[in-house]
């Protein structure tokens, strides 16, 4: 299916498949682009194929995402870099609403490997110039992938969602230090405050628990907010915490929502007013941030 609106006379294609088109249409309506859905296939043995049904212009944006199946959607992302240069393309550009293997960041034992530059390097490999990531996990390892890889801050979307559902107002609480800054800019675009739990490790046992610090939230609202969301733990305590410490109300967003059902009951049974998660990935959630501004916005700056 190809969709050409009023980007007809744009340099930009922007290619998308399977869950994602909803996502690449309107990014592409964002940058006044054409959209172009690719054609998609699994195999009875499991490979994969994808075709581009119609000429591109010589600047192609791909909007996929690397949610499970994740090896599956690399392998179709990286054919996918091939397919669109076959159709005309000179220029290819990723963006990647959900990076897999992100949290594969670092070296813990001798001889393992750093997989999330791995993932990347392997796309700059087929033809990729630009790779936008919304959200990674840790953004200084993604700059060691010797090209240009931009991480895309979820905040301005998250504020916009907490404005359209009236919680301008609240709180903005990260489940611990390392959550501080997006806590902080979400909260900057909101006009009001946010701060974050602590971590404590027993010196005696390296037991890690989370402890409460002084924070204004007595008889307001509160948001904790997190960039992945897999069994809902972290998020539950915090949640759980603030309740005990005077919340009003406490509401739980997550950027990347890798979790089930589980977590939603988990996160709700702690008393959750309601859980959110973006669009990087499907999940079960009613409750869903848009995010093709925030995307369209990155490219634009930087390309």
């Amino acid at each position: 299916m190809v969709v050409v609106g009023e980007g007809a006379d744009s340099r930009w294609s922007v290619v998308s498949w399977n869950w994602y088109c909803s996502l690449g249409e309107r990014v592409a309506r964002q940058l006044d682009a054409v959209f172009v859905r690719l054609e998609h296939k699994v195999f009875p043995d499991g490979e994969v194929y994808v075709r581009v049904p119609t000429d591109l212009r010589e600047e192609v944006l791909i909007v996929y995402g690397l949610a499970a199946p994740q090896n599956q959607r690399l392998v179709e992302l990286l054919i996918a870099v091939d397919a669109v240069q076959g159709a005309g393309a000179r220029a290819v550009y990723a963006v990647i609403p959900y990076l897999a293997y992100a949290r594969q960041d670092r070296r813990v034992l001798p001889g393992e490997p750093i997989s999330v530059l791995a993932v990347l390097k392997a796309l700059h490999a087929v033809g990729v110039s630009e790779v936008f990531v919304l959200e990674p996990h840790n953004p200084r390892v993604i700059g060691r992938a010797g090209f240009p890889v931009h991480a895309v801050s979820a905040a301005p979307a998250v504020a916009a969602f907490l404005r359209k559902e009236g919680w301008e107002d609240a709180f903005i609480l990260a489940p611990d230090e390392g959550a501080l800054d997006r806590a902080r800019q979400v909260a900057a675009a909101l006009h009001t405050q946010a701060g974050a739990l602590k971590k404590h490790r027993d010196p005696h046992t390296g037991k890690i628990s989370v402890r409460w610090t002084d924070l204004p939230i007595k008889g307001r609202r509160v948001v904790v907010v997190d960039d992945i969301v897999s069994t809902g733990g972290t998020m539950a305590r915090a949640i759980q915490m603030a309740l005990q410490h005077g919340a009003k109300e406490v509401a739980a967003v997550g950027v990347h929502w890798i979790g089930g059902s589980n977590a939603v009951r988990r996160l709700l049974d702690a008393g959750a007013t309601f859980v959110a998660a973006s669009e990087s990935m499907k999940h079960p959630l009613s409750k869903c941030i848009q995010i093709d501004e925030v995307l369209a916005s990155a490219v634009r700056s930087r390309i």
